[in-house]
């Protein structure tokens, strides 16, 4: 939550998605903390089936 919250703090609002998926990208490597970045996951509703 730090992270998120230093983020924020440093870029505020306004920016387009990616602005701030990278700032994640960036500060969880830093901390050397493992993730994922945008996983696939399949995901059924209703009629649709999403890959």
């Amino acid at each position: 939550m730090g992270i998120l919250f230093d983020i924020h703090s440093n870029l505020g609002k306004g920016f387009s998605e990616i602005v701030y998926k990278d700032a994640i990208e960036y500060e969880l490597e830093k901390s050397s903390i493992f993730f994922e970045r945008e996983k696939v996951y399949s995901v059924k509703y209703k009629d649709i089936f999403e890959a």
